[in-house]
C-alpha cells in the first residue's frame, strides 16, 4: 500500500447529524451538501468559510445544480425529486419513486451525460436495522423521465464513472461491496455486474465498517468513505486492493468529492448519527466537513457534473 501524504482540516463551523451529498461548484468555490436527518441543505464557501443553511423536511439526501439555470437545483424529499429555486425557496415537483414502500431517496449524482442517478433505501426506523431489498437504483433522464436501473437494493449509496465512460461503479452498503457494471454513455444502460471491492475480504476493516459515499480520481482509482471506519480509502478497482488511506476525525465518515484549485482537494462529509455518547466525547469533530490536500501532485479528481435538462 502506497503512502498518501496529506493534510486534513475541518472547514465547517457547524456540525451535521448526517452529512451527505457533497457537490463542488467550481464557478463559486461553494461546496453544496445536506443533512439528511435535519432536512437541511448548505452551501459552504471553501475559501472564506462563510455558509448558508436552508431548512426543508427530513429526508433531503441530495442537492445537484441544474446546468445553465442560476440558483436552480434538484433536491430529494423522501421519495420525490424536486426542482428548487434557491433564491426564492420555490419547490417544483419532478417525480416520485417506490410508491407504497417504506423507503427514501439516498445518494445521487449526475453522470457525464447529465443524467441524475439516484437510489433508495429502507427508512432506518430502528438504529442499524434495515429491511433488505426494498430499495432501487434509478435515473432521471434529461427529458424528465425516470427509469429503473437496478432493483433489490438495501442501502443505495456511492456512484462513480470511469474516465473512458465505459464502467459504472455503485455501492449497496449492506453488501459491503463496490460493484462495477459495463456502462453505455449514450443510452445509460448498465450490465454485467461484478464485485470490484469487497470489504469482507479486507482483514484490517472492522466487521461493522461499510462503504458509503464514493468518488473517483483521474487515474480511475476509487475513493470510498467508510461509515464506522473513520477513513476514506483509495482502491484499485481492477484488483480490489487498498492503495492508500485518509484517516478522518469521525468514525461516521460518509462521502467525498473533489474540488478546489485544479480539483486537487478532497472534500469529506461526516455524521454524528449512530455514534455513542462515548464516541462523540472522543470525536469532537464528528459531523464536520473536512478538506484534504495532498503533497503528491498526481492526486486529483475532476468536475462534479450538473443535471442537464433538455
Amino acid at each position: 500500500m502506497s503512502d498518501l501524504r496529506f493534510k486534513l482540516n475541518r472547514i465547517s463551523p457547524y456540525t451535521l447529524d448526517l452529512g451527505e451529498g457533497p457537490h463542488y461548484d467550481e464557478l463559486t468555490d461553494r461546496l453544496y451538501h445536506v443533512d439528511i436527518i435535519k432536512g437541511e441543505c448548505y452551501w459552504l464557501d471553501t475559501k472564506t468559510g462563510s455558509f448558508e443553511c436552508f431548512n426543508f423536511d427530513s429526508g433531503l439526501s441530495l442537492i445537484v445544480p441544474i446546468e445553465g439555470q442560476e440558483n436552480k437545483f434538484i433536491i430529494s424529499q423522501n421519495q420525490s425529486l424536486v426542482k428548487l429555486d434557491l433564491s426564492t425557496k420555490k419547490l417544483e415537483p419532478i417525480g416520485s419513486v417506490d410508491s407504497g414502500r417504506d423507503t427514501r431517496i439516498n445518494d445521487g449524482k449526475c453522470d457525464p451525460k447529465g443524467r441524475l442517478w439516484f437510489g433508495t433505501m429502507n427508512w432506518e426506523r430502528k438504529p442499524g436495522q434495515f429491511a433488505r431489498g426494498l430499495g432501487n437504483l434509478y435515473t432521471l433522464d434529461c427529458d424528465g423521465q425516470i427509469s429503473l436501473k437496478q432493483d433489490n437494493v438495501t442501502i443505495s449509496n456511492g456512484l462513480a464513472w470511469s474516465s473512458d465512460n465505459r464502467t459504472f461503479y455503485y455501492i449497496d452498503s449492506v453488501e459491503r461491496q463496490v460493484w462495477a457494471y459495463d456502462y453505455d454513455l449514450q443510452t445509460g444502460d448498465i450490465s454485467n455486474r461484478k464485485v470490484c471491492v469487497d470489504y469482507k475480504l479486507l482483514s484490517s476493516f472492522v466487521d461493522n465498517e461499510v462503504p458509503d459515499g464514493m468518488t473517483i480520481d483521474l487515474h480511475d482509482k476509487l475513493w470510498v468513505a467508510s461509515f464506522n471506519g473513520k477513513k476514506v480509502t483509495r482502491f484499485d478497482p481492477e484488483t480490489g486492493k487498498v492503495l492508500g488511506i485518509v484517516e478522518t476525525p469521525s468514525s461516521k465518515t460518509t462521502s467525498a468529492t473533489w474540488g478546489g484549485n485544479d480539483f486537487r482537494t478532497l472534500f469529506v462529509t461526516s455524521a454524528t448519527h449512530g455514534a455513542s455518547a462515548d464516541q462523540l466525547l472522543g470525536e469532537p469533530d464528528a459531523g464536520a466537513v473536512f478538506k484534504v490536500t495532498f503533497d503528491q501532485e498526481n492526486i486529483r479528481g475532476s468536475v462534479n457534473q450538473s443535471f442537464k435538462f433538455q
